[in-house]
């Protein structure tokens, strides 16, 4: 399930194959969830990554495992996950609430 973060990020895969699915909103269309999907290229190990907090995406793994670095910076925002495309705080899509 598309997903964002509630913090700006960098990431580096160290081993594995990766892309991503992202979602980008579609500016000025009448419905807030409506949105542009296509997937990145690949991401190359060594090759750091910036990701802001509203970056939407759905990571494909393309190996068997992969092993990466994740830095999160401070938390800017509530997490969000996006079945069909509308927003759902993760409290609520994981039934925490």
């Amino acid at each position: 399930v598309p997903h964002d973060h509630p913090w700006d990020s960098y990431s580096m895969i160290l081993w594995g194959r990766l892309t991503e699915r992202r979602q980008v909103p579609v500016l000025n269309s009448k419905y807030m969830w409506e949105v542009i999907e296509y997937e990145t290229p690949m991401i190359e190990p060594w090759t750091w990554k910036f990701r802001n907090a509203e970056y939407r995406h759905v990571v494909q793994l393309h190996s068997k495992w992969a092993l990466t670095i994740f830095i999160p910076r401070a938390v800017e925002r509530n997490w969000f996950f996006y079945p069909e495309g509308r927003p759902i705080p993760w409290r609520t899509f994981l039934r925490l609430d």
